[in-house]
């Protein structure tokens, strides 16, 4: 089963241990777990804060429009290999 990593400070990192299930909508199938237990988001929120200022002045259209962001296909977790090591 997939777990889903966090970005966080530039860095893809898995929280600690097992997870929340996640379920496809649509069948019920359990597709992957995702946590963010034990992740410092005191470091997430000063990288946002030092690194985020292009962001910031994004609207939520034209992130969703970004290179690489709009061609993660969700439904299938075929995400581009670029988010991933």
């Amino acid at each position: 089963m997939m777990k889903l990593q966090n970005y966080i400070a530039g860095n893809w990192i898995e929280g600690d241990g097992d997870g929340s299930p996640l379920f496809n909508s649509v069948t019920g199938e359990m597709v992957a777990t995702a946590t963010t237990k034990g992740l410092d988001f005191e470091q997430a929120l000063q990288y946002g804060r030092e690194k985020g200022s292009a962001l910031r002045k994004m609207t939520f259209q034209e992130r969703g429009l970004m290179e690489g962001v709009k061609n993660i296909g969700v439904s299938d977790f075929s995400l581009e290999s670029a988010f991933f090591d």
